[in-house]
């Protein structure tokens, strides 16, 4: 007598859906900024954070530039 297909195709297709490790691998999504940092998209931070970053890497391009000019 022939086996019916959806008793071993169930026991492979229907289990996984309901097993917690499966779960566990989805990650989740972080709202990321349009800007890339340094090669990496690092999470979205508050407006005060945001200004303070542009201050700083102002400072630091300016920094770079007396550098590169005392240098040569």
């Amino acid at each position: 007598m022939p086996r019916l297909a959806g008793t071993r195709t169930g026991v492979g297709g229907k289990r996984l859906r309901e097993f917690v490790q499966n779960k566990k691998r989805k990650k989740p999504k972080v709202e990321t900024t349009v800007e890339q940092n340094s090669g990496f998209k690092r999470k979205r931070t508050d407006m005060e954070d945001l200004i303070l970053e542009e201050h700083n890497r102002g400072t630091e391009v300016a920094a770079l530039r007396q550098f590169t000019v005392q240098s040569s």
